[in-house]
């Protein structure tokens, strides 16, 4: 289940050649201890032709704990090959977590900004101004309350944003 969605740099104003690795630290934790599977999705969304996935990650277990964590979980993607994104195009950054059981009602959070939790991620050659990396990571979060139905089962999924920093699945 995708639960958050960021738009990085879009449209761009040239080309971009995503070439080498992507760095993404984030400081995950949950109101238990658990572990889940999280895919990080890389796509091009160009504005006629639709969305296209330009880059994938797959992390299985990853542990999450209750608070956050002193230091971010760090994850890498790396494109099979060099991928050109065009000028017009937008980046965006997927956020998929496996939730496991069909019943799953816990709480994932994201800390993404604040003084001792920045999450961020990292392209090749971007460099972004300091005043808008923390618009990347929070004007795009999930609102309110989801609810996901799979199976017949219901599954529970909150997305808040926390005003000391903190995005909450």
């Amino acid at each position: 289940m995708r639960v958050w969605a960021f738009y990085l740099h879009g449209p761009l104003e040239a080309d971009y050649l995503l070439n080498g690795e992507l760095n993404a630290q984030l400081f995950l934790y949950a109101n238990e201890p658990l572990e889940v599977d999280i895919e990080l999705k890389v796509r091009r969304v160009q504005e006629d032709k639709g969305v296209k996935k330009v880059a994938a990650s797959k992390f299985r277990g990853v542990p999450l704990l209750e608070g956050i964590p002193a230091e971010p979980l760090e994850f890498k993607v790396v494109p099979r090959r060099p991928v050109l994104i065009e000028e017009g195009d937008t980046i965006l950054v997927e956020f998929w977590f496996k939730l496991g059981e069909p019943d799953f009602e816990s709480t994932i959070y994201l800390a993404y900004d604040s003084e001792d939790a920045h999450s961020q991620v990292e392209f090749p050659g971007i460099v972004m101004p300091e005043a808008l990396l923390p618009l990347f990571l929070i004007a795009p979060l999930l609102p309110g309350l989801m609810k996901v139905f799979s199976s017949g089962r219901k599954k529970s999924v909150d997305s808040v944003v926390d005003p000391g920093g903190a995005g909450s699945l």
